[in-house]
């Protein structure tokens, strides 16, 4: 277990090195890591591709903000891209905790808070290993405080990866 988790701490400390080098020769927007502090990462592997990962994450803004941000590699961790959620998908001031799944097509599930004045639990979707997100859904929207609901805290995303009858279910709590 122990060699695992060392395994596991190392590809993301790769990762994002490599995400960091690679964003100065990238023309698409990408995170420049020295410009931010990454918190809350999470990795997961697409079970129809065993070399994409992708790893999400927040990241610090000087401005005091956090943007949800992913790294994927296609080739086993040798490469890796990273790229912010589009600004367009978002609808608060600062997203925190992110977590991510993929379903057995291999589409990737991002699962983020989005707060603001209100706090929302945002599902975006990748259909292509994570280079892109798009279809941002609230799976959770907390617009009336006086319901008695709580404050959301680290939502979690999981797929249903079965040839069950539930297969490619997404679940939040």
């Amino acid at each position: 277990m122990n060699s695992f988790l060392l395994s596991l701490f190392l590809t993301i400390t790769v990762a994002f090195t490599v995400a960091q080098a690679q964003s100065e020769k990238s023309a698409s927007k990408s995170i420049k890591l020295d410009a931010i502090k990454v918190t809350e990462p999470m990795i997961a592997v697409n079970p129809t591709d065993p070399n994409n990962f992708i790893a999400v994450y927040s990241n610090w803004h000087y401005s005091d903000s956090r943007k949800p941000a992913s790294s994927r590699t296609t080739d086993g961790s040798i490469s890796w891209t990273s790229t912010e959620v589009p600004d367009n998908l978002l609808t608060g001031i600062d997203q925190a905790d992110p977590t991510i799944s993929f379903d057995s097509n291999g589409n990737a599930y991002y699962c983020f808070l989005d707060l603001g004045n209100l706090n929302h639990v945002i599902v975006s979707k990748s259909t292509n290993k994570g280079a892109t997100w798009s279809s941002s859904y609230r799976a959770y929207d907390d617009q009336n405080p006086l319901t008695g609901f709580p404050v959301p805290d680290k939502p979690w995303i999981t797929v249903d990866c079965s040839n069950g009858p539930y297969s490619n279910t997404i679940y939040v709590v």
